[in-house]
């Protein structure tokens, strides 16, 4: 049975994973009998934002991984060296934490953008071999310092729900949140990502 990490950030949209597209990935893959695991890096965030607000809470501090167990019901892997070996896909859900989190200058003008090493080493563990991987929302951003040319390829989203697909690379795209206002077409889209996923995944290497 093909194994699937889930690549999350923390736990909300605006300091964290988007939760609504982390979830709708969670059911995609259930209804379509892949297992997965949440992978996350045990740091702290960059920082917490209240969401009624929008609002950044200047005395807090959060870990990562203690909020993306909120989210996965406990069900969470520190990320490590070689841990993308473990798994046949990656899958990661977006929000403004995913870029905030997952490298550093995005939020910080002036500041070069790159790639935690853990993050840049696992995204690695799956373009190099050419596994499939799963980009939803924001979470494009994460290919920009690896793959620059990446971005144009993903940009044929339009109003539709069909997610875009690199056959090259084996990289699929769904703007998720990004387009959408209504969980049923964020849905649709998911689950256009995993079944091009899984095609991947039934085809020889």
């Amino acid at each position: 049975m093909f194994q699937i990490g889930l690549l999350i950030s923390g736990c909300g949209l605006y300091d964290g994973t988007e939760t609504h597209e982390a979830v709708l990935t969670m059911l995609a893959l259930d209804r379509r009998g892949l297992r997965y695991r949440c992978l996350v890096p045990d740091r702290p965030q960059m920082h917490v934002v209240d969401h009624t607000t929008g609002l950044e809470q200047e005395k807090s501090a959060r870990n990562m991984m203690e909020e993306a167990a909120r989210l996965s019901r406990g069900r969470v892997v520190a990320l490590r060296e070689g841990l993308g070996e473990e798994f046949d896909a990656l899958v990661v859900p977006g929000g403004y934490g995913c870029a905030k989190n997952l490298m550093t200058g995005f939020a910080t003008p002036g500041t070069e953008r790159k790639l935690l090493p853990v993050v840049e080493d696992l995204l690695n563990e799956f373009l190099v071999p050419r596994k499939p991987l799963g980009l939803i929302g924001l979470a494009d951003i994460l290919l920009a310092p690896l793959l620059p040319d990446q971005e144009a390829r993903l940009s044929g989203w339009d109003a539709g729900t069909d997610p875009v697909v690199d056959e090259e690379r084996r990289v699929i795209y769904t703007p998720g949140y990004r387009l959408h206002d209504r969980p049923d077409r964020v849905f649709r889209g998911v689950e256009g990502l995993v079944d091009a996923m899984n095609r991947f995944l039934e085809q020889d290497p």
